[in-house]
């Protein structure tokens, strides 16, 4: 048994006022790399299905952060006085001043999303995916109610405020399928940072700096940063040549531009832009679409793509199948897993909680999805292969968007043979082909424990 401070938290049934809002079309061009929110899964996806001879026993759900405020305002700020010093030196084309146009209509809510809170579509999507889980797994809960109508349910997270606000969240939504049961859940609050944090390892960076072409590797981790691709800079310039004038574009590309202090050099206003085309969606998804009409004539569909394939790439060297030969981007996974076994192991010895919910980081769940699939995410590099910017194999805003969420569900027969199913944001996971499945989709537990530990 793992021994964490844990928090008591009640939660009654018919006495929640959720918050609401009308739901708006989807942006058509969903390449929001790291920011992209999970569109709405119903609870017919999530469905558990019966095993003949076993009884479901056991769930347990890995739950990423929801649509959070922005990160960074400052840049919000900055682009703004970028683009009204070039209004005010009558340099900015008119594409740029629309831009700033649509920039200071968006200022008010962008500055009233902090980016320690949830926002209002971050709230309304993790309430109702806590309601779609619960629905098929509400006959679990109940067998496990209290005489006083009490249910008892383990609620672990990262340790961020992010995570713990989403937890919340998802269990309020959860609480809704029981609006006419009356009964009580208790969520055992369970902040496990050293589990569940996602952090670069000590052991990935001691890879990172063994690994016979270091130069190579690291070209393929920091490849925003470095630009060294003449792709992407001719992708900057031409976003730059769309918004200002001759006159101080010239300053921009000869890195003489000076705001607050510091020095503002091409990729860095593209990169403003597009940090604000991923964050919209987090506000609303109406206001992305309407943004975008206005980006449209800024940032090609095909630019806007390149930038998120960057943060795919990244993401792929870091948390995803990488490169041959090397396990340090399943690190993390491992640990989820680990503490998912050690927490079936105490149910069944206990017959406790029937569930438990982890609330973790997006990069966290990629690294688990990695050690689940393999080089199903994608195919993993030899020493001399480059990764292909322009691959769909390894989406991060398809794999691991905000809102996702990983399932386990255990069954048991008389033997106390116990099988699991795994169910990926609505769809069965099929896992490695080193990790043979039964009939039904089903995995014995054991043999997959074995599997992925070894």
């Amino acid at each position: 048994m793992n021994f964490h401070f844990k928090k008591y938290v009640s939660v009654i049934s018919g006495a929640l006022l959720l918050a609401s809002l009308p739901i708006t079309s989807w942006a058509l061009d969903n390449n929001y790399g790291v920011r992209t929110i999970n569109k709405d899964i119903t609870a017919s996806q999530l469905e558990h299905k019966a095993i003949d001879g076993y009884n479901f026993i056991f769930s347990a759900a890995f739950v990423t952060k929801g649509a959070w405020g922005y990160d960074n305002p400052n840049n919000f700020t900055k682009l703004i006085t970028i683009l009204e010093k070039a209004q005010k030196e009558k340099e900015l084309t008119s594409e740029g001043a629309n831009l700033l146009a649509a920039l200071l209509k968006l200022k008010p809510k962008i500055l009233a999303n902090p980016n320690d809170a949830l926002t209002m579509t971050g709230i309304n999507s993790v309430n109702q995916l806590g309601t779609s889980y619960a629905q098929t797994r509400k006959n679990l809960l109940l067998s496990h109610k209290t005489f006083d109508n009490n249910i008892d349910v383990l609620f672990a997270y990262d340790g961020s405020n992010i995570s713990l606000k989403t937890g919340e969240q998802f269990v309020l939504g959860l609480i809704k399928s029981f609006t006419n049961d009356k009964i009580q859940i208790e969520y055992i609050q369970d902040e496990q940072p050293d589990v569940l944090a996602y952090y670069e390892s000590r052991e990935f960076r001691d890879w990172v700096n063994s690994y016979p072409d270091t130069h190579r590797l690291l070209g393929k981790i920091k490849y925003s940063s470095q630009q060294k691709s003449n792709q992407i800079k001719n992708y900057v310039d031409n976003v730059n040549q769309r918004i200002f004038k001759k006159k101080f574009l010239n300053s921009v590309n000869g890195n003489s531009l000076i705001i607050d202090s510091s020095r503002v050099e091409p990729r860095d206003i593209v990169d403003y832009i597009f940090e604000i085309y991923k964050f919209l969606p987090s506000i609303n998804i109406q206001e992305a679409n309407d943004f975008n009409t206005v980006l449209d004539d800024i940032m090609r569909n095909e630019e806007r793509r390149q930038f998120s394939a960057i943060d795919n790439a990244n993401l792929f060297t870091t948390v995803g199948p990488s490169v041959t030969g090397q396990i340090q981007t399943t690190e993390q996974g491992r640990r989820l897993f680990n503490d998912l076994h050690i927490t079936l192991q105490d149910f069944l010895e206990t017959n406790d909680e029937p569930v438990k919910l982890y609330f973790i980081d997006p990069r966290a769940l990629l690294s688990f999805l990695t050690l689940l699939e393999g080089s199903k995410l994608g195919n993993t590099l030899g020493p001399n292969e480059d990764y292909s910017y322009t691959a769909d194999t390894f989406k991060v805003g398809d794999l691991a968007p905000l809102n996702s969420i990983l399932i386990f569900d255990f069954y048991k027969n008389r033997d106390n043979k116990i099988l699991v199913k795994i169910n990926h944001n609505g769809k069965i996971l099929t896992l490695k082909d080193t990790c043979q499945s039964l009939e039904n989709t089903a995995y014995n537990w054991e043999d997959l424990a074995k599997c992925l530990t070894n």
